[in-house]
């Protein structure tokens, strides 16, 4: 006799998929509070050991100073001290569940309270933390001044902000974390900061992937910038600027290499 097919629960999935999206909706609704406690412990946490002619103890100013004088071209951010000085609730179990949102969080902000270079300033003819930014400005100047004459202004076409940053934001867990062994690396670990063990057994190069795509219209010579926020990249085929859409023309675009920005 032939066994009874056991039926789904559908009940169970959804009850499932309606607390993923209740606990999503609630995390979204903290980014702000989120982000305004982590400017406040980038600016604002100490490190006794330190001893800094700028900033004494404020650890975080002093790798953000190191950046702008060229002596450093990354940050590195301790969730252990992130844990002893936010009172925010639930920010470490947000930055752990939601990684990849919240190192955004983490770079943006780190931009946003850059400090000005201080005499400790070298440039460096490889990686001239402020003549790039400078050159970057000068030629988002230039190209919204020319869409102004030309009467072709476009105010969500312009230069993303991302393209300016020239340093790296590392992110460490807590020393107390539990390391997750690779069976239990499921669907439900996709986004989340997981720790494992292994042995490297064999490396490949490192393949770049882009952040900030730049185009070139061959019709109306717009430049056009494409942020990739996403694993999938999907080149823009069209000229999408109200120029290209008032002729009613069909803007062929290059990419352009060079002028995009990899990570």
């Amino acid at each position: 006799m032939a066994a009874a097919a056991v039926q789904p629960d559908f009940r169970r999935s959804t009850r499932e998929y309606t607390q993923v999206f209740t606990d999503s909706k609630h995390l979204i609704s903290k980014y702000g509070l989120h982000r305004q406690a982590i400017r406040d412990f980038l600016e604002q946490y100490q490190d006794k050991s330190l001893s800094d002619d700028i900033w004494g103890t404020k650890k975080y100013m002093t790798q953000l100073q190191k950046v702008v004088d060229g002596l450093n071209d990354r940050v590195d951010i301790s969730l252990d001290d992130l844990q002893q000085s936010t009172m925010e609730d639930g920010l470490i179990e947000a930055i752990i569940k939601n990684t990849q949102r919240y190192h955004l969080f983490f770079v943006e902000e780190c931009h946003a309270i850059m400090p000005q270079p201080s005499v400790h300033f070298q440039p460096n003819p490889n990686r001239d933390v402020r003549a790039q930014n400078e050159w970057k400005e000068a030629v988002d100047e230039h190209i919204t001044s020319q869409r102004a004459l030309a009467g072709t202004a476009d105010p969500q076409n312009k230069m993303p902000e991302r393209m300016k940053w020239d340093f790296v934001v590392y992110i460490h867990l807590p020393k107390d974390s539990v390391s997750t062994p690779l069976r239990e690396v499921k669907s439900g670990s996709v986004g989340r900061f997981i720790k494992m063990d292994g042995v490297v057994t064999k490396a490949a190069g490192v393949k770049a992937k882009v952040e900030v795509a730049t185009y070139l219209c061959e019709t109306c010579g717009e430049t056009i910038w494409q942020v990739v926020d996403s694993d999938a990249f999907m080149p823009i085929g069209q000229c999408p600027t109200p120029r290209c859409k008032t002729n009613k023309t069909l803007g062929t675009v290059n990419l352009l290499w060079k002028s995009s920005k990899f990570v």
